[in-house]
């Protein structure tokens, strides 16, 4: 029960004091998207996802709550990973920040794909000691943003695990290269593209999404089939062509639930990050691209 409480204080304390500069900012951005015959019902979706998702975290906590809501989740595609994993290079799932990941990565049908997730501290900053792990399960792996973090990655693909990232965000120390994500520049984590091209392993973008009414709490993992990354070598050159299909997949992913993005706050902050770096080496990006699209 003390867990519960703490948790309970943590949605409260920051979850619930946020709502409200979510919804504004955020609203702003989603409703962008459509036309204004769409705005105000943009606003309402958004505002109803927002609300829904608050008590995720203490579901996924509660081993009854979390059973009850599992039972329900539909999952699609998992024929994809399981392809995928035997071929023996293991799996990268690229997701976006929708409805918490713990309701696909700790579902009974991907309970045989062991897991590599990327954790910063500041992450798990506030909530109980082992929250993490009660949510996720014992096939998660929650590795640091550091070089040893990057090895262990290294490690669970090569034993045919899975490593699950969401691309929609980037730490302060992340080194990026350029992206684009709603037709501006954006950092993608150059760690990620040479996990990918060093590996080979296969990428495959991920939605995991509420499904409407929102009310009906009623949830859905797809998996969808891999991105084509295999004519790309290691090369610089093809480093920065694999960013900007990881980036265009992210966005793809958004705009299929533009609503539940819970990151619309973040774009302004993506894309002033980077303008310097775009300033700066422009001319070596723009020619990766001719007008078809390909290298």
């Amino acid at each position: 029960m003390e867990v519960f409480a703490e948790l309970g204080r943590r949605v409260f304390d920051s979850d619930l004091a946020n709502y409200r500069t979510d919804l504004e900012l955020n609203t702003r951005r989603v409703a962008c998207l459509g036309s204004a015959r769409r705005r105000r019902e943009l606003l309402r979706e958004h505002c109803a996802f927002l609300f829904i998702s608050l008590l995720d975290a203490l579901v996924l906590s509660d081993e009854r709550a979390r059973d009850d809501v599992l039972r329900d989740v539909e999952v699609r595609g998992v024929e994809q990973g399981d392809a995928s994993l035997a071929a023996g290079r293991g799996a990268i799932l690229l997701g976006c920040l929708q409805t918490h990941s713990g309701f696909g990565l700790r579902h009974p049908r991907l309970a045989h794909w062991k897991f590599g997730v990327v954790r910063h501290q500041s992450a798990t900053d506030g909530y109980p000691l082992g929250w993490a792990e009660k949510t996720y399960g014992e096939n998660v792996d929650f590795v640091p943003t550091t070089s040893a973090g990057v090895e262990r990655l290294f490690a669970c693909l090569k034993a045919r695990g899975c490593v699950a990232v969401q691309n929609d965000f980037s730490y302060p120390q992340t080194i990026g290269l350029p992206g684009t994500l709603f037709g501006r520049p954006v950092l993608v984590s150059r760690s990620l593209v040479k996990l990918i091209l060093r590996t080979r392993a296969p990428v495959l973008p991920v939605n995991v999404v509420r499904l409407e009414p929102f009310a009906s709490r009623r949830i859905r993992v797809e998996i969808h089939p891999p991105l084509p990354l295999d004519d790309l070598t290691e090369s610089k050159e093809d480093q920065r062509i694999a960013a900007l299909r990881l980036s265009v997949a992210t966005e793809c992913l958004i705009r299929r639930y533009p609503v539940q993005w819970t990151h619309w706050t973040l774009l302004e902050y993506r894309w002033r990050e980077a303008e310097a770096a775009f300033a700066k080496r422009a001319e070596a990006f723009l020619p990766c691209l001719d007008a078809s699209g390909e290298k």
